[in-house]
């Protein structure tokens, strides 16, 4: 949608708005309300990923160096769909 034109291109195909009935304009402000409520979300995404590989690298940072500790396998190991309770850590 552009305001210059006041219209709106679906597949490769322009509409003026005052052509669009009034259901039209009504999901053509739904699509945008969508689209900016993902960008948030996309935007807030990001900030918890950069704070979750910070953490991660305090975290490598402060475990114990030089011996390394053995310790006996978890039993019973966790399922696929709980992986997320696992912590990559990043690189050093």
């Amino acid at each position: 949608m552009t305001d210059d034109n006041k219209t709106v291109t679906s597949d490769d195909v322009e509409y003026p708005l005052e052509a669009l009935s009034e259901t039209a304009r009504a999901q053509l402000n739904n699509l945008t309300a969508v689209d900016e409520e993902i960008a948030r979300l996309n935007a807030q995404l990001a900030i918890a990923h950069t704070a979750r590989a910070a953490y991660a690298s305090v975290l490598k940072s402060e475990l114990p160096k030089g011996k390394k500790l053995r310790l006996a396998p978890v039993r019973p190991q966790l399922p696929m769909h709980e992986e997320r309770y696992r912590i990559p850590l990043p690189y050093a």
